[in-house]
């Protein structure tokens, strides 16, 4: 309870006062003009056409190139869950109590599977694949 008042302060710092454009602080806004960006866009189709003061991004900028992160979320997910299952166990039979490791094994499976999948995916995204080609035709 000693902390709120400082909690306080520092929310009022970097978020800004509801209403602070009356007492002449400047509220932090991270799509403001103040720091250089413009107004994103909702990546929803609007049927009557593109709104005046929003930026139209065409569909083929939305596109990302295929990577390998889907490879690195399952091998990263696999291993990371069979190392969290394995120290879940063993550091559960190190206990001097003769309790059932299945929770223990399992709840280290999920986190490190969890964790080292979320890694595997990032690091799998930094490698590009080449995009599917079209099987070709025979004609017969």
């Amino acid at each position: 309870m000693r902390h709120r008042p400082l909690l306080l302060i520092a929310d009022v710092l970097l978020f800004g006062l509801p209403g602070s454009a009356t007492l002449g602080v400047p509220a932090l806004n991270a799509q403001g003009t103040q720091f250089g960006v413009r107004q994103t866009v909702i990546a929803a189709t609007n049927p009557a056409g593109p709104q005046p003061g929003l930026v139209h991004v065409p569909d083929s900028a939305r596109r990302y190139p295929p990577t390998y992160w889907k490879s690195g979320l399952l091998i990263g997910g696999i291993l990371g869950g069979a190392l969290g299952l394995a120290l879940g166990t063993a550091f559960c039979g190190l206990a001097e109590s003769s309790r059932d490791c299945t929770g223990a094994a399992l709840g280290g499976a999920l986190m490190l599977g969890t964790s080292a999948g979320a890694v595997g995916a990032l690091v799998g995204g930094l490698f590009p694949r080449e995009p599917k080609q079209p099987a070709p035709e025979h004609s017969r």
